[in-house]
């Protein structure tokens, strides 16, 4: 299979999203050929980048990439960069993914890019979420958004949404995925995205793909994207909705339609583990105060706690605390 990873927007969010589908098909056992489009100005990445085993990684420029293309590898990957594409030749794609990032400006640029590609690439072509976690709420504001860009702009190629989302990827995901040692939540969501690649290109030949491509394709069948944020990650999507609440802005009606819902509901308590003590040094409690904290949500049951608002350092204990590293 080739497949060619290009966008309008962040060079580095295309190439990750790249590199994270070589380590996807690597763990899947999986041969992969990876071709990099480089231009005069932009830096290689060999001096950082290790391949995953069963991988190769090579880059050219895009004059060069027909004839870096070897054949025994059951994929090839070739991040195009922004505006390499074309200039690639007529090369037999089996799916082009182009980058949308997750703001409005970057869904509209995605749009009419993916909208303007040459024909032969146009009728491979899917547009993919870019650094977005969420899952299927997520997914139906993304399609909603380029829907609404493309009445907008009045596009006459309409462009495919992958049912799938790359993941937010922070700097230490980044390093590691160079390192070759991409994290567990991370190689995860490339695997997702791979089946679901896997999974549109079959449908679109009408179901003839062979051999382990087509066994990829068909555990993903017609499945939606989860929500594979982590904690960090849905702490700071909770900071920034309290945020706007508190500047009185309320959920949008975009966030509620793609909300899930609940039926016969009712308060209820929940019970979430906390520390007490007494307190020193406390931005806003006075030092010999007996306070309970927020909930923990990271300690070592020796010298530290890390709770909703803050760390603490942990003096002398009343008790022992059980050693638990993340709740």
């Amino acid at each position: 299979m080739l497949l060619g990873f290009t966008g309008p927007g962040c060079l580095s969010a295309n190439a990750h999203v790249a590199l994270l589908a070589t380590h996807a098909a690597a763990a899947l056992g999986f041969s992969v050929q990876h071709v990099r489009v480089v231009g005069g100005a932009e830096p290689s990445l060999l001096p950082r980048l290790i391949p995953p085993r069963g991988g190769s990684f090579v880059e050219r420029p895009a004059v060069a990439v027909a004839r870096s293309i070897r054949g025994g590898f059951d994929l090839t990957i070739v991040d195009a960069g922004t505006g390499n594409l074309p200039r690639l030749g007529a090369l037999p794609f089996d799916a082009v993914l182009v980058g949308a990032g997750p703001c409005d400006i970057e869904e509209r640029r995605a749009a009419s890019f993916a909208g303007s590609l040459p024909g032969h690439l146009s009728r491979v072509t899917w547009l993919l979420g870019l650094d977005r976690d969420g899952g299927e709420p997520e997914l139906r504001r993304f399609e909603h958004g380029v829907r609404s860009a493309l009445s907008e702009t009045g596009t006459l190629r309409t462009p495919r949404i992958l049912p799938a989302l790359a993941p937010i990827l922070r700097r230490a995901d980044t390093d590691r995925l160079l390192a070759g040692r991409p994290s567990a939540r991370v190689l995860g969501a490339g695997v997702a995205l791979l089946a679901s690649i896997a999974s549109a290109v079959d449908a679109e030949r009408g179901g003839t793909l062979e051999g382990p491509w087509s066994s990829l394709a068909e555990a993903v069948g017609g499945t939606r994207p989860c929500d594979r944020r982590d904690e960090a990650e849905t702490l700071r999507a909770l900071a920034d909705d309290l945020e706007r609440i508190a500047d009185g802005g309320g959920p949008t009606a975009e966030d509620l339609a793609h909300a899930p819902v609940l039926e016969q509901w009712e308060s209820a308590a929940r019970i979430t583990r906390c520390l007490v003590g007494v307190v020193g040094g406390h931005p806003n409690l006075p030092s010999g105060k007996q306070v309970r904290t927020s909930e923990v949500y990271a300690t070592d049951g020796r010298s530290w706690a890390r709770t909703l608002s803050r760390f603490y350092v942990l003096r002398t204990p009343r008790q022992e605390l059980p050693s638990v590293n993340v709740h």
